[in-house]
């Protein structure tokens, strides 16, 4: 915990966080990936519930090897936020966003 009493922020990994992880591996050659990945999932991207997410993980888990890495990644992610989620080390700030609780698992 900080200083000002702040903890860090920690959200659940999204259809958007695994579009934006993308975007920050391919650049301006991250729509053609995306498209391609969505199609291969069956999603729209317009999905925002955790199965639209599992699922484009899995996709990404069996594309090319530097896609393959960043849905490892995410699977990581995701993996920790729900031991923390179960832990009692994640709660909601007043904005109802979800953060890491003093003395939560690490």
């Amino acid at each position: 915990m900080g200083e000002n009493g702040d903890t860090h922020p920690l959200e659940a990994p999204t259809l958007a966080s695994a579009h934006a992880a993308l975007e920050r591996l391919y650049g301006p050659h991250t729509e053609d990936i995306w498209r391609t990945l969505l199609f291969s999932a069956g999603l729209t991207g317009e999905e925002t519930g955790d199965a639209a997410f599992v699922r484009i993980v899995v996709t990404m888990q069996a594309a090319d090897p530097i896609t393959r890495l960043c849905g490892r990644a995410l699977a990581v992610r995701a993996a920790a936020f729900a031991r923390l989620s179960r832990s009692g080390g994640v709660t909601s700030d007043a904005g109802g966003r979800p953060v890491e609780a003093p003395g939560g698992t690490r």
